[in-house]
């Protein structure tokens, strides 16, 4: 085989893999915006069953319902999430296609990050994965400046003194 052809064969081989980074990234960001839409609607069950089974099996509806509460939550406090990642990965490996995709949004308390992990199984692809992390999520978790106070205005029990001998 010449240099030429090896040549061609191995644009050839890399044209077919850029496609498929290509679909793989926009069916990865479709998949992110429903997910999103679901985690808005209030809803835990929904997310949940929406997931990959990876995500399932680490998780449980209750969590889910407790993410999709603070999402909501973050929904009131940060500008609308973006469509377009700052980051993505594509790995393919014998158990699935997986893409990774990050993004960032800008809260009134910093900066948010959300990270989600998508499994590709045919033509489906589902989060495996979600993060979200940021000076905004503990910002919401943080107790609020009452309950500090009073938790701190409340005397510590005394404890009784055994006479030593």
């Amino acid at each position: 085989m010449g240099w030429r052809t090896r040549i061609c064969s191995g644009a050839a081989i890399l044209a077919v893999g850029a496609c498929s980074v290509s679909a793989d990234l926009e069916s990865a960001k479709a998949a992110v915006a429903e997910y999103r839409a679901l985690l808005k609607t209030g809803n835990g069950a929904a997310p949940y069953a929406a997931a990959d089974e990876s995500f399932r099996d680490a998780s449980s509806i209750e969590t889910t319902k407790q993410l999709t509460a603070l999402y909501e939550r973050l929904e009131d406090v940060c500008d609308p999430a973006p469509r377009e990642p700052v980051g993505w990965n594509v790995n393919h490996s014998p158990s699935g296609s997986f893409v990774t995709l990050s993004y960032l949004r800008t809260c009134k308390t910093g900066q948010l990050s959300e990270t989600y992990t998508l499994k590709r199984s045919g033509d489906v692809v589902r989060v495996a994965g979600f993060n979200v992390n940021g000076p905004p999520v503990l910002a919401l978790l943080a107790p609020a400046p009452a309950e500090t106070a009073a938790a701190q205005e409340t005397p510590a029990p005394e404890l009784p003194v055994q006479p030593s001998n």
